[in-house]
């Protein structure tokens, strides 16, 4: 960081900060100790960041400037927090085939799920409905069906946990062997979704705890402007 990351002065006098990317700002607004942290965000898509070496930035995984001299490798899935979307609208369209129209599906998803036992699901579901940034074709699936377990709550907790597996992958393919890292999840389906949570926090191994700001990007691109004062001294 250095004065030429300032772009020019208020009226006032006050130094303004060039803009640093939403997903890097997101990730220091977010995460109190960037070098040992796992950021997961899911919203409509999904999305991993962790500061590593940059020549591991290839497949699914791309490298993208940080501060100074340090680069987040990031993986993208373009259909993680939509997928949970479609299964609720497909809920809602089973209530209406019944003529029993409902505003949303998702208070009686979230009941569902209280007492839901996850050693019971015997359904694996990829969530690749729009395909994958290597894959564009690549379609999800829903294998593992018998003659017992085709149920909402099953579907559900099988609909979650392929949200959450392809983020772990992505992850396997740049993590060394055995880390262990800070795990912080923002977007809200991470916020609203205790079982989402349970299941993010088994696969890496590591609690999950969501930042108190929820604009996490708005807070790191202050964080960026402090630092850049703290730096050069403007």
């Amino acid at each position: 960081i250095s004065d030429t990351a300032f772009i020019g002065k208020t009226e006032d006098g006050i130094p303004v900060a060039a803009a640093i990317g939403d997903n890097q700002a997101s990730f220091l607004g977010s995460v109190e100790d960037p070098e040992s942290s796992i950021l997961l965000n899911v919203g409509t898509s999904g999305q991993i960041s962790v500061i590593g070496d940059p020549e591991k930035g290839v497949g699914a995984i791309e490298a993208r400037p940080f501060l100074e001299d340090s680069y987040l490798l990031v993986g993208c899935s373009l259909c993680g927090g939509r997928s949970y979307a479609l299964l609720e609208k497909f809920f809602r369209d089973v209530c209406a085939m019944c003529g029993c129209e409902i505003p949303s599906a998702y208070p009686f998803m979230d009941r569902a799920m209280e007492n839901f036992a996850p050693d019971t699901c015997t359904l694996a579901v990829s969530t690749k409905f729009d395909g994958s940034r290597e894959d564009p074709n690549e379609r999800g699936s829903i294998t593992g069906i018998d003659t017992h377990n085709l149920t909402p709550e099953n579907l559900m907790y099988g609909y979650m946990k392929g949200i959450a597996t392809e983020l772990y992958d992505m992850y396997r393919g740049v993590a060394s062997e055995g880390e262990v890292k800070k795990l912080v999840g923002s977007g809200n389906a991470v916020r609203v979704n205790p079982m989402l949570r349970t299941i993010f926090s088994e696969l890496f191994g590591a609690p999950l705890t969501a930042p108190d700001c929820k604009e996490e990007a708005a807070q790191g691109a202050a964080k960026f402007a402090q630092l850049c004062l703290q730096k050069t001294g403007l």
